[in-house]
């Protein structure tokens, strides 16, 4: 596919590769928030008692004043007793301090390592061509998928990993005709540049990496189904691709998606620019009229390299790497 193609694919669906929060051990949130309880315990413990006191030493020297107490022998004694709860009061200030201090350090962190962030584009396209058309049926010559990468920020991607658990065309609903086309494919891409080392201008849609798998008369019926004026809602047959993709900052941060992507009839009008809908419907009405004898098809043929297939994207959420 060449660098045009890509241009133009790139102004339909993508998915953004998202920032992955860090996922803290059970027993290490459990802890945390056992010694920030215990800390709020202490503290209400240690007042509770500072108010117990104060209200027994006040009532005693007020109420049932000793006559021979001194006031200053009365504070000696408050001073004595209430010692302790003034201790707790301050332990559990000091150790909630502290927590708040190893949050403070734990954020500075985590803002530092995601200092100057790749923004990573991810578009599957089905690139297609047709080898001629009957009035039954269109003839394909070839078909491939295509997945295009691109950087929109200055910073590097490093270790980007693309892999694909299950790629299945179905030409029915039925879970007997699902037909496994990859299983487990994975490749990896050691740096993926920003626009700044690649020369990309900002609010370009170059793809600056793509990867292609052949896919030729492994989906047969797809593309007829899809260029067809009878099946615009037909949700089969259908080509399913489960994808995901991860990658690293040059500080280590990482970012990971998992998602979805179909083509079909349906799906393939339901993207979000309206260039590929309109596409689809103007060759499905040129069709009506070759049936009958009245146009040929030729333009739409030609158009194939400036039209490539694009899926309807879903983003899986909570999916582990």
């Amino acid at each position: 596919m060449n660098e045009g193609t890509l241009q133009d694919a790139s102004r339909f669906d993508e998915l953004l590769v998202q920032l992955t929060a860090p996922k803290e051990a059970a027993h290490k949130r459990w802890i945390r928030r056992a010694i920030w309880f215990g800390s709020l315990a202490f503290m209400a413990m240690g007042a509770a008692f500072f108010v117990f006191f104060v209200w027994e030493f006040t009532s005693v020297f007020i109420v049932r004043h000793p006559a021979d107490m001194s006031f200053a022998e009365f504070c000696g004694h408050f001073g004595e007793a209430a010692g302790g709860a003034i201790n707790l009061m301050g332990l559990g200030g000091l150790i909630y301090s502290l927590l708040f201090v190893a949050e403070q350090v734990k954020g500075e962190k985590e803002a530092r390592l995601q200092q100057d962030m790749p923004v990573v584009f991810v578009a599957p396209r089905l690139a297609w061509t047709l080898g001629g058309a009957s009035e039954r049926e269109l003839q394909e010559r070839d078909l491939k998928l295509y997945v295009g990468f691109r950087n929109t920020s200055n910073s590097a991607a490093t270790r980007l990993e693309f892999r694909i658990p299950e790629l299945v065309f179905r030409s029915t609903d039925a879970k007997a005709n699902a037909q496994f086309i990859l299983n487990s494919e994975e490749k990896l891409i050691d740096n993926l540049p920003g626009q700044e080392v690649t020369g990309v201008v900002n609010g370009s849609d170059n793809y600056h990496l793509s990867m292609e798998w052949p896919l030729k008369e492994k989906c047969p019926g797809l593309l007829d189904a899809i260029f067809h004026h009878s099946s615009p809602d037909a949700e089969f047959p259908s080509l399913e691709m489960r994808f995901s993709v991860s990658f690293r900052t040059i500080r280590g941060a990482p970012f990971f998606s998992f998602g979805s992507a179909v083509w079909s009839p349906k799906h393939c009008r339901e993207v979000k620019d309206n260039k590929q809908p309109n596409f689809l419907n103007d060759f499905a009405a040129a069709r009506m009229k070759f049936e009958k004898g009245q146009v040929g098809l030729d333009k739409f043929f030609q158009g194939a390299e400036e039209n490539p297939l694009v899926p309807t994207i879903t983003v899986i959420e909570d999916k582990e790497n």
